[in-house]
């Protein structure tokens, strides 16, 4: 009994000790392996069991069968870990690896940490170039759906890239309305160099106002930020008819010198048009269970607008290579809103229950149409028409034989503030 006790002793010392050399956090490379494609730049993760209590510097060697300098490039030959982290980096980046050749980076000291098992990482060449993206637009909004696009260069190739494969790019958002949307991949096919993908509200029937970031996620390491490096979405799902609520004043046509001159080149009467709409307004309110219009009594609008029940409904005429984001919504570009404001545009249909077709202060024809009309980021309200009849009174050289409506021409996009 009296030789187990020393025994005891001695094995209790043992676990005092390794008790404290446990205090000192573990430290190891983020991966035991990387790939660097060509021209391109790898982020070296060094990550901390626990948050450093100190600081604590840690010493990198590089060695292997590439050299530094010439076949590549590193950030720092140390990472310093700030109290309170848990992780540090350093960036390698490739000058002319060659698949022969690769890096090994290893830790030179313990002094404040001790190593994982992963104290040495290995970074070896993917002969794939990067590829810098930039996405098509830099905001937008999400009502049903939205579409996103992005185009791919090579670091290499530059503008010539196309894909040689098809491509799967993923997406993250963040922000307070990244819980309200589900992002598709982007997939570029090969043989092209751009592609698309899908936003879609994860519930049709939200209505919020919400704002989103959309970008590439950064694990792709092999795609760079470019010109327009993320999406700002303002996530409002579906435009129902009592946001729009309350009185709006007419205040300007969107581009109305370049609007006259096409209807002059077409030797129409510009002065016909009716785009003389000062004082007009538009009053949305509820009655009922219903968002009845009401229009103001002076200006051209009054030869259009009569009171009248709104209702969502489906997208006409719409402008060239619009494209249906659903039951209702629909992203445009209309040509005259392109060249002062926004270049696409997300509008939502709906029915006006009465109007008078016949656009006219002397002919009635009173029937129901459909319209946009659009709240846009700055709170205004954008009107844009989508269905009348032949008018006789403007335009008449434009209607193509009298079958066609040309939603930029005849379209006469408003602004209107409340």
């Amino acid at each position: 009994m009296k030789r187990i006790l020393p025994i005891l002793a001695v094995f209790a010392l043992l676990l005092v000790s390794c008790k404290k050399e446990d205090k000192r956090p573990v430290a190891e490379f983020g991966q035991s392996f990387y790939s660097i494609y060509s021209h391109s730049s790898v982020q070296i993760d060094i990550n901390l069991s626990k948050p450093a209590s100190k600081a604590i510097t840690i010493p990198v060697l590089t060695s292997g069968t590439a050299d530094v300098g010439s076949d590549y490039g590193i950030s720092a030959s140390e990472v310093t870990i700030q109290p309170g982290e848990t992780k540090g980096c350093l960036t390698i980046t490739d000058y002319g690896l060659t698949p022969e050749k690769s890096i090994t980076l290893s830790f030179s000291s313990f002094t404040g940490y001790t190593a994982g098992t992963k104290y040495v990482t290995v970074i070896s060449l993917d002969e794939k170039e990067s590829l810098v993206y930039s996405f098509k637009a830099s905001d937008a909004v999400v009502l049903e759906s939205y579409t996103v696009s992005l185009s791919l260069t090579g670091t290499a190739s530059g503008s010539e890239f196309s894909a040689t494969e098809d491509l799967t790019i993923p997406l993250v958002a963040s922000g307070p309305g990244a819980e309200d949307i589900i992002a598709c991949p982007v997939i570029v096919k090969a043989g092209d160099k751009s592609g698309s993908a899908s936003v879609q509200l994860k519930n049709l029937d939200f209505s919020g106002d919400k704002e989103a970031v959309l970008t590439v996620d950064p694990a792709a390491v092999r795609y760079i930020p470019g010109d327009v490096p993320e999406i700002a979405l303002r996530v409002q799902g579906l435009q129902t008819p009592d946001k729009l609520i309350g009185t709006w004043t007419f205040d300007s046509v969107y581009d109305l010198e370049e609007l006259e001159l096409w209807f002059m080149e077409s030797k129409d009467d510009p002065d016909e048009l009716p785009t003389h709409n000062e004082g007009f307004t538009l009053t949305f309110a509820k009655e009922g269970n219903d968002i009845v219009l009401t229009p103001g009594d002076t200006g051209d609008f009054t030869k259009f607008f009569r009171k009248s029940k709104v209702t969502l409904s489906t997208p006409v005429n719409m402008t060239s290579k619009g494209i249906k984001l659903g039951a209702h919504s629909t992203e445009e570009s209309n040509m005259f809103i392109a060249e002062v404001a926004e270049p696409f545009q997300q509008n939502t249909y709906y029915l006006l229950e009465k109007a008078n077709l016949a656009f006219s202060a002397d002919t009635e024809e009173i029937g129901s149409a459909r319209i946009i009309f659009r709240i846009t980021p700055a709170g205004d309200l954008c009107v844009e028409f989508r269905e009348y009849n032949n008018a006789d009174e403007f335009g008449m050289m434009w209607w193509d034989g009298g079958t066609k409506f040309d939603p930029d021409m005849f379209g006469f996009a408003s602004l209107f503030k409340k």
